[in-house]
């Protein structure tokens, strides 16, 4: 489950995402990878933990949501 995660460079995405979903709509792109290849990566994110790390501090995290529940 180690997936690669990745940040655009652009930070408005929700504009663009509108403009590309438009733009194929009235066929300026001519397919989604048309787009795929003009968006420029700012960061690749890749986990260095081990899945069963990640489910060990999941397991943590989720008890200590259950037990905080009713606390206060």
């Amino acid at each position: 489950m180690n997936a690669e995660i990745v940040r655009k460079q652009e930070k408005e995405i929700t504009s663009i995402g509108a403009a590309i979903a438009a733009g194929l709509q009235v066929k300026f792109w001519g397919s989604l990878e048309d787009v795929e290849s003009k968006i420029q990566i700012e960061r690749v994110f890749t986990p260095s933990i081990s899945d069963a790390a990640r489910e060990a501090k999941l397991k943590r995290w989720a008890q200590a949501i259950e037990r905080s529940i009713g606390f206060g």
